[in-house]
């Protein structure tokens, strides 16, 4: 059902602001000529009073006179007593919004020739600024109606009108596109329900008109909206653009939007009739199609890939873009069969096998693979790989071929440039001592060993299992952890892995072997493969074994060789206490006993004085060679007092201050540790006297944490490492190295502190263990 409209007021015939209607002579011009001549509809114009009321009929055009069956001149002079305008049903609240359900009703002079009641429609109007209604004649007139076409004919026109306009509505609805008439001369349209329903409203919902519509036109688009309304009827043509319309319900539609104009005799544009079809769907397949044609074109550029299409027979071929690029023509340029290409692009050495593979693309079911070169115009060779496989109709009949070419040139150059590079890195795996292996995947169970990795161990190429579960079985039980760690400290803190294990060779026995590699990460640190060497170390592992045993030995020897000396010079100091000392002793009393009953000269007197001083000093010397010899204070009062003594003794021979401090040290050594640390003791003792320059020195002893502690401290000149090794070693037969290697048969330590005029600190650190200490001596 249309339903009318005007551009009219938005309360028109409500205001009432008209205080003096226009004379009919006044209408009979102008607007009598553009809008009732032109108009095929009976229509009639009721003027309204100042309240509202329906006063007069103030315009009428031809057919409405030849409808009702008056003049005009009849009609125009009737007054309201003459006429009169109600509604069809009761429930209706006013004529003006009555619309098609309202009836005129004329009678003017005699009853026979007045027309009676008839149906009409009703629509509003301001007209030179006067709100009217315009009434168009819609149903029978009585008596008029004998004038008229028959009942039965005005039936049919009017099943015939309904039936079209029901299949119009129909198709609209269907295709989703809404329709709307603009009488431009009456300012006057109608909207069809699917126009309505597009805007998402039921029919007649609200009163049509350019601002209802622009209401529902996107505020970006409406501007956009009515310059191309302007625009299109300043130019007298129709276009098709597509607005934004935002729906009742506010779901936002594209619609596209068809005009047309139909102008007068003079060219005037007098109505325009329009169409809005929902396109959202339509666009945005549209859309996604472009996406999808530009993304499939971007991916055929970025892999080089092209597509063609050969019609059967003659072979005439169609190319992509990617496809001229990859032949170095521009778009557009080349257009020919694959016979030309054949000719004009094809390698000579490739054209046969290009040919055969065209052939078999052609005659067959299947789809046939090539690899070949082309030239190109430039004259540049590239390499393509071709695949192709033909269409057929529903009779089996080939139709066209479909394919695509692959630009391979630079994979080619790259296996090309790896096979060198594997020719290159099997030659220097060959070359080498070093056996080379590579876990490609750390999610799988395989790895990859050289021939010369598989001759370390003794088995012949290819005979070597390579799974990470046989791997393993290769590694010595006892070595099975440190691989383990080394791995795994490599993995998660990048620490070289570097590790010396014991591998199984193929007669069952085992040689040290180095393992060196490294894991490749992806960049988002993700470690993936893993690569490394295998270098045989076993003779230099068995020689480094001697070494040891030889160190060893040495040591035991050095400690048996020191425990010998130090029992020599025991006994040599026993010998001398019990032999040469008590006899010079003796000599001393004798020579005592001679003197006191010589009665000589003075002369004689003189030298026996010089004979005891001969004899105190020969004893004194001899008592001090056997201090260094054998301090009898370390065997009959122990290590404590001993340090004490030999503070003592170093103050009074170098001059500096000696503080002694020992601390929870009752505890019972065996000798040869007290021997050991008094010697290292007095040997440092002697340094910080002869090399340092010190003026103070302190030594520390203490017992803690299952260890003995002696601390020897100085406010010397100090040395730097570097220097430790140039400290003199004539004091005793002590140097920093005999100090180590004394301590380490004690499985002890020596720590050094010592900077250039900062002094230098020295620590002396045993385990109190069944080596070191003595449990037959008790605390």
């Amino acid at each position: 059902m249309a339903t009318a409209y005007s551009q009219g007021s938005a309360d028109s015939g409500k205001s009432g602001k008209s205080s003096k209607p226009p004379q009919p002579a006044e209408l009979a011009g102008e607007f009598y000529r553009e809008l009732f001549d032109l108009s095929s509809e009976a229509l009639l114009v009721l003027g309204l009073s100042a309240s509202g009321a329906v006063d007069r009929i103030i315009a009428v055009n031809d057919a409405a006179c030849a409808a009702i069956g008056l003049a005009r001149e009849q009609l125009l002079a009737a007054s309201a007593d003459d006429f009169q305008l109600t509604t069809r049903h009761e429930d209706e609240r006013s004529v003006h919004d009555a619309r098609s359900n309202a009836r005129l009703t004329i009678m003017l002079g005699d009853a026979r020739s007045s027309p009676g009641a008839m149906d009409v429609a009703v629509r509003n109007a301001s007209i030179e600024g006067r709100e009217c209604l315009v009434v168009g004649l819609a149903g029978e007139s009585g008596e008029a109606g004998e004038a008229g076409e028959s009942d039965d004919a005005r039936r049919e026109a009017s099943d015939a009108l309904r039936k079209s306009e029901y299949s119009l509505s129909f198709a609209q609805r269907l295709a989703s596109i809404g329709s709307l008439e603009w009488d431009l001369v009456s300012n006057v349209g109608t909207w069809s329900d699917e126009f309505y329903r597009i805007l998402g409203m039921e029919p007649g919902e609200v009163e049509p008109g350019l601002g209802a519509y622009l209401h529902f036109v996107h505020k970006d688009d409406r501007a956009f909206v009515l310059d191309g309304i302007t625009a299109m009827h300043e130019a007298g043509e129709g276009r098709r653009v597509d607005v934004r319309i935002v729906a009742k319900d506010g779901t936002e539609k594209l619609v596209e939007s068809t005009s047309d104009l139909i102008k007068d005799d003079s060219g005037r544009v007098i109505r325009q009739f329009s169409s809005i079809q929902d396109v959202t769907a339509i666009r945005s397949l549209q859309h996604r199609v472009r996406v999808s044609e530009d993304l499939m074109l971007r991916a055929q550029e970025l892999a080089h890939l092209g597509t063609w299409i050969a019609e059967i027979p003659g072979g005439k071929a169609v190319w992509s873009d990617e496809l001229h690029r990859i032949c170095g023509v521009e778009i557009g340029q080349w257009d020919g069969s694959v016979e030309t290409f054949l000719r004009d692009f094809s390698h000579p050495d490739d054209v046969e096998a290009t040919a055969a593979a065209w052939y078999k693309m052609r005659d067959t079911h299947e789809a046939q693979e090539v690899e070949h070169r082309i030239i190109r115009p430039s004259g540049e060779i590239r390499w393509l790989l071709t695949r192709g496989e033909a269409v057929f109709d529903e009779a089996g009949k080939p139709t066209h071929v479909l394919g695509a070419a692959w630009d391979i040139t630079d994979l080619r150059e790259g296996e090309e440039a790896r096979r060198h590079s594997e020719e290159r890195l099997e030659l220097a795996a060959t070359g080498s001592s070093d056996g080379l292996w590579d876990w490609p995947d750390l999610r799988e169970d395989y790895y990859w060993v050289s021939p010369r990795f598989e001759e370390l161990l003794g088995y012949a190429t290819g005979e070597l299992s390579t799974s990470l579960g046989a791997g393993a079985e290769l590694v010595h039980p006892e070595d099975m952890d440190r691989v383990v760690h080394g791995f795994e400290a490599h993995l998660e803190s990048d620490v070289p892995y570097d590790v010396e294990v014991r591998m199984r060779t193929v007669d069952g026995g085992y040689r040290w072997f180095r393992q060196r590699g490294r894991i490749y990460r992806s960049p988002d640190g993700t470690p993936h493969r893993m690569a490394g060497s295998l270098l045989d170390i076993d003779e230099r592992k068995r020689a480094d074994e001697q070494l040891v045993a030889y160190q060893e030995q040495l040591r035991a020897l050095a400690e048996a060789v020191s425990k010998a000396a130090e029992g020599e010079r025991r006994r040599i100091g026993t010998e001398l206490h019990d032999g040469a000392i008590q006899s010079l002793g003796y000599m001393r009393v004798k020579l005592a006993e001679f003197r006191a009953g010589l009665y000589g000269s003075e002369r004689d007197h003189e030298l026996l004085a010089e004979i005891f001083q001969l004899a105190d000093d020969t004893i004194r010397e001899t008592r001090a060679l056997l201090q260094e010899l054998s301090p009898p204070v370390l065997y009959e009062l122990g290590f404590a007092p001993a340090v004490e003594w030999l503070a003592e003794r170093a103050e009074d021979l170098y001059g500096y201050a000696c503080r002694v401090d020992c601390l929870g040290v009752d505890i019972a050594l065996t000798r040869d540790t007290e021997v050991v640390l008094f010697q290292a003791v007095r040997e440092l003792l002697t340094n910080a006297g002869r090399h340092s320059s010190a003026k103070n020195v302190s030594v520390v002893a203490l017992s803690r944490n299952d260890e003995f502690v002696v601390q020897i401290s100085d406010d010397g000149i100090g040395f730097t490492p570097e220097q430790e090794s140039a400290v003199p070693r004539n004091t005793g037969g002590f140097g920093l190295f005999n100090l180590r290697e004394r301590l380490r048969v004690l499985d002890g330590r020596l720590e050094i502190e010592s900077q250039v005029g900062q002094g230098a600190k020295v620590g002396l650190r045993v385990p109190l263990n069944e080596t070191t200490l003595d449990h037959s001596r008790g605390a």
